[in-house]
């Protein structure tokens, strides 16, 4: 899968969202982000709570303009939450925040 490529190469950095595949943090404000597939500026929380950023309103992003991509990234998710389910010893259905 194209999308699991791409995700293990963007896991290198920091940021360990699958959802980060599509954005790109901005250097000049870290509260948004810009999104790849489209020219669209993305929040990611107010500017002077840092350790308050999410990915929420990425995720919804995608859910509500880019669909094909949506659905790669809740595969991931569930992907991801099945591996550290299965290092566990139980098994969990995750999905993606959707409003």
């Amino acid at each position: 899968m194209k999308y699991l490529k791409i995700y293990a190469q963007r896991m290198s950095d920091k940021k360990s969202s699958p959802v980060w595949m599509y954005f790109i943090e901005k250097k000049d404000d870290p509260s948004k982000c810009q999104c790849s597939l489209c020219p669209s500026d993305v929040s990611r929380g107010k500017p002077d709570q840092l350790r308050k950023f999410s990915t929420s309103l990425m995720i919804t992003h995608l859910w509500a303009k880019h669909c094909i991509e949506y659905d790669a990234i809740e595969k991931c998710i569930e992907e991801e939450a099945n591996c550290k389910a299965a290092a566990a010893g139980t098994t969990v259905k995750a999905t993606a925040a959707v409003p």
